[in-house]
């Protein structure tokens, strides 16, 4: 009975070292396939920030400011944060400036 449970203990052991190395191989190919994955992605935001720096350079002074500015707005929109509930600060903020209904520069 003894030896029977030692050689039962044993078969066990050993099945289950071998399963553990194919698990651990197929797990070292998905790190490899991940890590590719993550520096593709990495270059791939790269190249599309220089693309938008590239864009940014290639507009006007002007333009750029009312782009940042628009990110900024599109932003605080996006992560929900709402304008501020106390009516003094509502009242008194910066107003923006209204374009000129004749199209004329104010310069």
């Amino acid at each position: 009975m003894q030896k029977r449970f030692c050689y039962f203990i044993l078969v066990l052991i050993v099945m289950l070292s071998f399963s553990c190395n194919r698990h651990n191989r197929m797990s070292a190919r998905e790190r490899e396939i991940e890590r590719t994955r993550i520096e593709r992605e990495e270059e791939d935001q790269k190249q599309y920030e220089e693309a938008v720096k590239r864009h940014m350079e290639m507009q006007s002074k002007e333009t750029r400011r009312r782009m940042r500015q628009n990110a900024r707005t599109s932003e605080s929109v996006r992560t929900g944060e709402e304008e501020s509930w106390f009516f003094l600060k509502r009242w008194f903020k910066p107003k923006r400036k209204k374009a000129d209904p004749a199209g004329r520069s104010t310069r």
